[in-house]
């Protein structure tokens, strides 16, 4: 991967766009980025990881895409933006990325979020490859082949992380190198191993308690438990026991069933006895009766043919009564008409009819009269409201143009009145931060002076107590001199002055310590130097910005400014109001659209007046003709109707009177005829002969009642069981009590046998079910232990001989492959004095059983120590080898990508001469494989040295530039 240019706007400290093409030094290969402290120069490398991950080295671990880069110098509408292009195989690509900030709206007032955005695309042109934060880093992940922590080990060395891991603890470095080489997935396999062990622990657990689950239900309650191995033999036994009990209980049923076959017989026999008997004495009492019963049968013939006669006779005296009446009313009728009528009352009915007729369709029209008085004085006083409210409405636009006129002019300057109070808002913002730093800038230079004389104390401790350590060491060298041998450091064969112990012996990790103790004080005192720098910086700007007004003249100046701004927009929203209220919208009209709305229904209201006029003066001609002398219509048609309906009366009596005399004498004729048919003498003799209804149906009812009697005792007579029955008699009680008891033997005894054949059988199933689950536990043994095992082992545990974990050990061989590609430079550049060394010794994450510790071997002294023992310089030199060597592993792991760019931004100010010079011709080594190598520094040697650098200034506003220049 190579980076060709990066541009960015409204970043950091820079405000204007600045561009870097970094193709500018490929001929040079090795740059320098120079400028004062808090210039800017690692916000360049920040912008570099912002636009591939939308994540910075400083301000690592925030919400992606939304990582606090945006300028302060940055005015609402100005855009924050990176751009970065860089090749990859070959390839070459462009990154937009924009993070989330606020920016002002498009109409109206006030800000919006803009969310942030990315765009992947080709660097000559074409069609987006990749647009969104999420899309985007996907394909950037595919590319570049490096996740962002990789990227700030191997290709952008950034503050703060340029020594961390040479220095880590045993834990940090296993966090660091497990993130790097994926190394969790070995962790996940581990412990996905002891999930699928406890599954199967368990699975084996309940199939354990199934089977004895099973053995405690099947065993009788004085049976002994079989022998783990024996359960099949055991069941066996059970069953062949329980087939012989039912075998025995088989017999006795049959037994039982034979007796109680006999008892049913004997009980049967002496129920057919006893109803011989009764059958025999019943029909001897209905043969006793049969005088009787023809008398009865006599008499139902004869009341059977009066009923005939009956219905025919009640038929003419229904007629008979039919005729007075019809006659009656034809008196009536001639009655009630009156005098002087036609003698035909039919044709009277038709004449009234007629003209009733005719005088109907005017009733309506004759009611309507009065509604149509109404409705012509309604449109009449419609037409004048509407023309009332027409003129009201003119009247109305004439005063709203007036006023429009007014609040348009009071509304002019408002514009200018919003870009003040802008101006004033960010001034005011600028005097508050401003207050709020300075009190930060007390307490920031008190903790300074503090950091800085404990950072001399513990300088101090550490120079004393390698004073003392370097002088153990001679004198442990002096213990192992002897005659005539050389010594290890001058190569003397002469002993003369052997140094000796003085004082109390210093160890290694009392040196670690004081040198950790050195290394946090100094931190401290950098970083608060760094935060007076920082807030002196940012008081100086924010002074600048406020133009020397304090916070309560701003504020004054703002609120004055407001209140100008609240008279403008109230008058801009009564001209909106008005402009509404005349032109209106698709919700409430305006007035030219009301205007003509009322002019239309106006012209309707008076249409609506003539038409109702001209109709009533038709309709009252039309129904004056019809009343005929009458107060109304209807009255008139109320006496025609009258009038008709007393002629209809006559003429319908008359037609039932004819009709009823010809029935009359019908009837009269066939009841007569039907007496003699059925052979009485007269019709009172056929009267006389009739039974009521109730009595001729007890009669029929007693009949059918004897005959069925006597037909079911003759065939219960006959039926075969009561036929050749014994003579002797045999007590049906008795005999009823020797069937029951037999029966209750006979089910004692087929409940027993069913109970022992259920058991017999219930014992065959439960042998093939507990062979099966038998069978399962032996398998789920097997792979228990199996499992056990090798879970065991990539825990570290036995049967592991040595005790690593599979994801320690993984982390080791890791390790050790970093500090080989490491040493091969770290030879070089201490001229094969130093040499890091892989240890299991150290810290140790919980869970682990081997720590990744780094030790360095002096070859001065022959033994290894702490890294934190080296010098400042010294601590330079190994840092840079194993970042180095990190960077090679790590490439190697991503499939060998090259990388043709290297960005080192760490403390070459603690390096003496003679350890830059090491430094630099390392570094010149890398650019001749062809790498580009940027450098950010704010030593002199390095400018003197590196001929093609980038300066990063202070303007005089206070935000940073870019500028290339040469060196010395």
């Amino acid at each position: 991967m190579r980076i060709l240019s990066v541009s960015m706007e409204g970043f950091g400290p820079f405000r204007d766009r600045q561009q870097i093409d970094l193709g500018d030094y490929d001929s040079d290969g090795l740059f320098l980025i120079s400028g004062p402290t808090g210039a800017g120069k690692s916000t360049i490398l920040d912008a570099i990881c912002f636009a591939l991950y939308g994540d910075t080295p400083r301000w690592h671990g925030q919400a992606a895409g939304q990582p606090q880069v945006r300028s302060d110098y940055c005015s609402p509408g100005d855009p924050t933006e990176v751009v970065l292009e860089f090749e990859v195989n070959g390839a070459e690509y462009r990154i937009r990325r924009s993070p989330q900030y606020e920016r002002p709206k498009a109409r109206g007032v006030g800000t919006t979020t803009q969310q942030a955005t990315a765009v992947l695309e080709p660097r000559g042109g074409g069609a987006a490859i990749a647009v969104g934060p999420q899309e985007v880093a996907h394909h950037v992940q595919e590319l570049v082949q490096l996740k962002a922590d990789e990227f700030l080990q191997v290709i952008l060395l950034a503050q703060g992380r340029f020594q961390e891991f040479l220095l880590a603890r045993s834990d940090a470095r296993l966090d660091l190198l497990t993130t790097l080489f994926d190394i969790g997935r070995f962790t996940d396999y581990g412990r996905l191993l002891d999930e699928r062990r406890r599954d199967l622990g368990t699975r084996r657990s309940t199939a354990r308690a199934a089977v004895d689950a099973r053995i405690t239900a099947l065993a009788p309650g004085d049976a002994e438990r079989p022998e783990p191995g024996g359960e099949l033999a055991w069941l066996d036994a059970l069953i062949t026991g329980a087939d012989a009990d039912a075998g025995r209980h088989r017999a006795h049923r049959d037994e039982a069933s034979d007796r109680e076959d006999a008892a049913r017989t004997r009980h049967e026999t002496a129920q057919r006895q006893r109803d011989l008997a009764s059958a025999e004495a019943r029909l001897a009492e209905l043969e006793a009766r049969s005088g009787e019963i023809a008398a009865w049968k006599l008499r139902v013939e004869e009341a059977e043919h009066a009923a005939r006669v009956r219905p025919l006779a009640d038929a003419a005296d229904d007629a008979a009564e039919a005729l007075a009446d019809a006659r009656a009313a034809v008196a009536r009728a001639d009655a009630d008409y009156p005098e002087g009528a036609p003698a035909d009352p039919s044709a009277d009915v038709d004449r009234l009819t007629g003209i009733i007729g005719e005088l109907k369709p005017l009733v309506p029209i004759e009611r309507r009269l009065a509604d149509d008085d109404q409705a012509l004085a309604a449109a009449r006083a419609e037409a004048a409201r509407i023309t009332g409210a027409l003129q009201r409405l003119a009247d109305h636009r004439r005063d709203l143009e007036e006023q429009r006129r007014t609040a348009a002019e009071a509304a002019g300057g408002g514009e200018h009145a919003r870009r003040l109070i802008d101006e004033l808002t960010d001034r005011l913002a600028a005097a508050r931060q401003a207050h709020a730093i300075a009190a930060q800038r007390v307490t920031a230079q008190e903790a300074e002076l503090r950091a800085s004389r404990a950072s001399g104390q513990a300088a101090h401790s550490y120079a004393d107590l390698l004073d003392r350590y370097l002088h153990g060491q001679a004198a442990v060298l002096a213990e192992r001199l002897g005659d005539g041998e050389p010594c290890p450091v001058c190569g003397s064969l002469e002993h003369p002055s052997p140094a000796r112990w003085s004082g109390e012996a210093v160890s290694d990790a009392d040196l670690d310590r004081a040198r950790a103790a050195q290394d946090d004080a100094d931190a401290q005192a950098r970083a608060a130097r760094e935060r007076v720098a920082a807030l002196d910086t940012q008081f100086g700007e924010l002074h600048g910005r406020t133009g020397g007004r304090t916070v309560g003249d701003l504020t004054a100046d703002r609120q004055r400014a407001a209140d100008q701004v609240t008279r403008f927009r109230e008058a801009e929203g009564l001209v909106v109001r008005i402009d509404q209220e005349i032109a209106g919208d698709d919700t409430h009209p305006g007035l030219d659209a009301r205007s003509a709305d009322l002019a239309t229904a106006r012209d309707t209201a008076r249409e609506r007046e003539a038409m109702l006029a001209a109709r009533i003066e038709q309709h009252r001609e039309q129904v004056g003709t019809a009343r005929d002398g009458f107060p109304t219509v209807a009255g008139r048609i109320a006496d025609l109707t009258a009038w008709r309906t007393r002629a209809t009366v006559l003429r319908d009596a008359r037609r039932r009177a004819a009709e009823s005399e010809r029935q009359s004498v019908d009837a009269a004729r066939r009841v007569a005829d039907a007496a003699a048919r059925e052979g009485f003498a007269s019709l009172d003799a056929a009267l006389a002969a009739g039974l009521a209804e109730g009595e001729l149906a007890g009669l029929r009812t007693r009949l059918e009642a004897h005959a069925d009697e006597l037909s079911k005792v003759k065939g219960v007579l006959a039926q075969p069981q009561l036929q050749k029955l014994p003579t002797e008699r045999i007590d049906p009680d008795a005999a009823f009590n020797e069937l029951r008891s037999a029966h209750e033997a006979y089910e004692q005894a087929v409940s027993a046998l069913a109970q022992a054949e259920a058991r017999h059988t219930a014992l065959v199933t439960d042998r093939s079910a507990l062979a099966h689950e038998i069978a399962g536990l032996g398998d789920l043994d097997r792979r228990f232990e199996v499992l056990h095992r090798l879970t065991e082992t990539v825990r570290g545990r036995t049967p592991n001989m040595r005790g690593i974990p599979l994801d320690s050990y993984v982390a080791a061989a890791e390790l050790e492959a970093i500090l080989d590609a490491a040493n091969e430079r770290l030879r070089s550049m201490s001229d094969g004095r130093y040499e890091l060394l892989y240890s299991e010794r150290g810290d140790r994450r919980q869970g682990a059983s081997a720590g990744l510790e780094i030790e360095v071997f002096d070859e001065h002294t022959g033994r290894a120590r702490s890294p934190r023992s080296l010098s400042g310089g010294e601590t330079f030199l190994a840092s840079l080898a194993l970042a180095l060597g990190l960077a090679e592993v790590v490439t190697a792991r991503s499939g060998g990508i090259e990388l043709s760019t290297l960005f080192i931004d760490e403390g070459f100010g603690s390096l003496d001469a003679d350890t830059l010079e090491i430094a630099m011709f390392t570094l010149d080594t890398l650019r001749q494989g062809g790498r580009a190598i940027g450098l950010i520094s704010h030593v002199d040697a390095m400018k003197e040295q590196i001929a093609s650098q980038l300066q990063v200034i202070r303007t005089a506003h206070g935000w940073s530039e870019v500028r290339r220049s040469s060196g010395g």
